[in-house]
């Protein structure tokens, strides 16, 4: 399998990577970079990667610490700052900066397990689909990774894709 990219009418799609079991993480914001994530040699967790979109060349970035072995959805921050992940247990989420010095546990175990995390347009607020004893089709958090304010939302339930706050 791999990573492709195309055209937005669907025209020139060249494959990025052959591996097969990268987790796309996002896009760099200029656009020229994918970032996804594998598995480490280490076993340790994922190892965060760079593919040029023009060039095809790739680039570690760093470890993912303490990521989920299995699949710790990354995603990039859209100020291109931060990636967050699901950690080792699929329970907990981490932030860590992209210069790679800042590692910080946002939400320790909510729940049974994590579904979804996604960044809000502006990178000030990151949703957490999460799964409980109470609700197996997952409960939506909103964090907001400055201030540590966390926010359950009642009455919504499913898989998170998106965050668009007005």
């Amino acid at each position: 399998m791999g990573v492709y990219v195309m055209a937005a009418d669907g025209s020139a799609l060249r494959q990025l990577t052959h591996l097969g079991y990268e987790s796309i993480a996002g896009w760099s914001q200029d656009g020229n970079l994918v970032y996804y994530a594998i598995p480490s040699a280490s076993e340790e967790g994922f190892e965060l990667m760079t593919v040029d979109v023009n060039s095809g060349t790739t680039q570690d970035v760093f470890l993912l610490n303490n990521s989920s072995l299995k699949a710790p959805i990354p995603t990039i921050s859209p100020d291109g700052k931060w990636v967050a992940y699901r950690d080792r247990n699929m329970k907990s989420v981490y932030i860590k900066s992209m210069d790679g010095n800042t590692v910080r546990l946002l939400l320790d175990q909510p729940g049974n397990a994590l579904s979804g995390i996604v960044w809000g347009k502006d990178s000030n607020l990151l949703g957490v689909g999460v799964m409980t004893e109470q609700n197996q089709d997952g409960e939506i958090v909103i964090l907001a990774p400055d201030s540590c304010e966390t926010y359950r939302i009642p009455g919504l339930s499913g898989q998170l894709d998106g965050i668009v706050i007005p």
